[in-house]
């Protein structure tokens, strides 16, 4: 398993680095990305990795974007703050499940 961390414009960089590797989860947060940049990352996930699980952990969560996101292709959602325990049983049930491309 590959861990990268990173934040804002930080993660561009990152990811061209990382390109040649397969993810099976990108997490992605609004500690660091705005909802529209969440947006924008979830495309690039899904068109680049379309066999990688998206996870958004978010402490913002009107309906409307949770919706949007689950259309463009998320797999999870945390509202933030989460508890520790709820983070891990997500993650092992995304990487427990087979990904179909969407």
């Amino acid at each position: 398993m590959t861990i990268i961390e990173s934040c804002g414009r930080e993660s561009v960089p990152v990811g061209r680095r990382a390109a040649s590797k397969d993810f099976d989860l990108v997490i992605l947060t609004n500690t660091c990305l705005t909802p529209p940049h969440i947006r924008k990352c979830v495309l690039h996930v899904k068109t680049r990795y379309p066999y990688a699980r998206t996870l958004v952990l978010s402490g913002y969560s009107p309906k409307d974007f949770v919706a949007d996101l689950r259309e463009k292709g998320i797999d999870g959602f945390l509202t933030l703050p989460y508890q520790e325990e709820s983070l891990l049983l997500e993650i092992a049930w995304l990487l427990s499940t087979p990904k179909v491309p969407t």
